[in-house]
């Protein structure tokens, strides 16, 4: 285990690893994407998210996952479908607008790209 991680009494780590986060220019404190990870004493890993005004830290009672490449596909994986989700479920008059919605969206996107084009190196 990785003793860099420092988790809380609750079984929460205070300190993930984060893995991609994003905030438009000039947004609200809390109008951010972010994802993250942790190992805990008992070897397990999980993610951590934050969408738009809600999230979750990694959590011991939550880790299932046997290595960091499986939460971070995990951590992918939600991000990418939560904001699909947002994006089609879209109610106007929420306190986000679809279009940070789709921004958010297309710029992780990106960034997953980036990433697989550098591991082809």
């Amino acid at each position: 285990m990785n003793t860099n991680y420092i988790i809380n009494d609750c079984g929460v780590c205070i300190n993930p690893t984060v893995i991609f986060k994003l905030q438009k220019k000039n947004a609200l404190a809390w109008n951010y994407v972010e994802i993250t990870y942790a190992q805990f004493p008992n070897g397990k890993w999980d993610y951590g998210y934050s969408t738009v005004g809600g999230g979750a830290s990694p959590c011991e009672v939550r880790a299932k996952f046997s290595t960091k490449e499986e939460a971070v596909l995990g951590a992918k994986q939600y991000l990418k479908e939560h904001l699909e989700k947002r994006i089609k479920n879209y109610e106007s008059g929420f306190m986000v607008s679809i279009h940070d919605y789709q921004y958010y969206l297309n710029e992780f996107l990106s960034f997953i790209k980036g990433e697989q084009q550098l591991s082809l190196f």
